[in-house]
């Protein structure tokens, strides 16, 4: 007979939420720092470190029988470190697609596939939307000193394009750029994101002042940057345009 784990560790602050919206918040012993959602639950789940500085002592101590991390997201040398020890499932998540088999990888390794397989189908359904705006460049920043944009092979970069925008940067992951390389690359919009780096008026007034030409603004970097349970809300706000402010 199959057995699903019961004591269950998160290293990846969407994966956490998601845990939870598959019904596996009781079985969540572990989890790290910036494991903020749903607010109202995860106090009383303990705290491990951040997602790349784990306390590897801790999560001795807590006994898991399944740790979940994704690639991007988690130190290696710590990953590799973990599973000599544990079962630790390894996510690889670069867009929408490997994000929905992730949604799946995790409710079969936890055995709530009837529950994965719903809102899998009703993320599907929402991906079936085409947004109302027009195509529009951009360049999206996720750091300041050093300036560090989202480049190609990113989730963030297929939810950009899902938005119906087109990124111009053409490196892959999240290379660190230059101001004249925006200057010369000219986007009709420039977002400063919410998180990692939380950018903040005075960064949002130098970019308007540098790049007059652009559309600068906040987004919301959770819209962008969460997948699993959080891209229902994510699309219902890219499709209705709630994902920017000033």
């Amino acid at each position: 007979m199959k057995t699903f784990p019961k004591r269950i560790i998160s290293l990846v602050p969407s994966i956490t939420e998601l845990l939870f919206d598959l019904k596996l918040g009781e079985k969540l012993i572990g989890r790290t720092n910036f494991c903020i959602h749903p607010a109202d639950k995860i106090s009383q789940i303990e705290q491990i470190g951040g997602p790349k500085t784990i306390d590897i002592n801790k999560v001795i101590a807590l006994k898991p029988d399944l740790i979940i991390s994704v690639k991007e997201e988690n130190n290696k040398a710590q990953i590799d470190l973990l599973s000599q020890q544990f079962n630790v499932l390894v996510l690889d998540i670069f867009n929408i697609e490997s994000a929905l088999t992730a949604i799946h990888k995790i409710s079969e390794v936890c055995g709530v596939l009837t529950d994965g397989d719903s809102l899998l189908e009703n993320i599907k359904q929402l991906l079936k939307q085409k947004t109302k705006f027009k195509l529009e460049s951009v360049v999206y920043l996720i750091w300041y000193k050093p300036l560090m944009v989202v480049g190609q092979s990113t989730f963030i970069d297929n939810m950009l394009q899902h938005a119906g925008y087109t990124n111009l940067i053409e490196k892959k992951r999240y290379p660190v750029i230059e101001y004249q390389e925006i200057m010369n690359l000219n986007p009709q919009n420039i977002f400063l994101s919410s998180e990692p780096f939380l950018f903040k008026r005075t960064h949002l007034e130098e970019f308007r002042t540098l790049f007059p030409n652009s559309n600068v603004k906040f987004v919301d970097g959770e819209v962008f940057s969460w997948y699993g349970s959080r891209m229902v809300h994510s699309l219902q706000k890219i499709y209705n345009l709630e994902y920017l402010y000033e």
